[in-house]
């Protein structure tokens, strides 16, 4: 399936993995040599791993580190679970600090008003769509656009490892 698609793939290629999908790719990676398969390919795979500030939550960034060198590695942190003072324990932890030494980056996505999100989600808008449109009354069509510009910029860091082309005149090409 990999080979496959990424034999035809023009660009950057995303695969929308479930949970528990490092397990899949641990043994993907120790039968077959996934991530030099994929090199060969001239691809490099980014994990890209959600965390809030739970333990088990912040162990898939481990998980992920463990696949190998083959494999960048973005760690996600959502303001919507919380902001710094909920990660202290992620913040101060010795896998954040792997992470950052094996050249991982980590983002942090701001908040979005809870209703927000929930007006979005029951029309089924995309966030850019919404934000440049007239989906939503007014202040939330507002505060929707604000957040979607701190929301790509949050993104800036871990641009090239997420294949978004990043420059000073075009970061509205970045789809949130």
């Amino acid at each position: 399936l990999f080979r496959s698609a990424l034999r035809h793939a023009q660009g950057d290629f995303l695969f929308d993995l479930p949970a528990a999908s490092l397990d899949v790719l641990r043994r993907l990676e120790s039968e077959s040599g996934l991530s030099e398969g994929i090199a060969r390919l001239d691809y490099r795979p980014t994990l890209v791993v959600p965390i809030a500030p739970t333990v088990a939550s912040c162990s898939s960034v481990a998980d992920a580190l463990d696949l190998g060198a083959g494999y960048d590695v973005v760690a996600v942190r959502s303001e919507m679970w919380g902001g710094s003072r909920d990660y202290r324990r992620w913040i101060g932890s010795r896998l954040r600090h792997r992470l950052f030494e094996r050249g991982g980056k980590e983002i942090s996505i701001p908040k979005l008003e809870g209703w927000i999100a929930v007006d979005l989600d029951e029309h089924s808008l995309p966030f850019r769509v919404a934000a440049e449109g007239d989906a939503l009354e007014y202040p939330d069509d507002e505060l929707l656009r604000r957040w979607v510009l701190r929301a790509r910029a949050a993104l800036a860091p871990a641009s090239k490892e997420l294949g978004i082309p990043v420059t000073a005149s075009e970061p509205e090409k970045i789809a949130v």
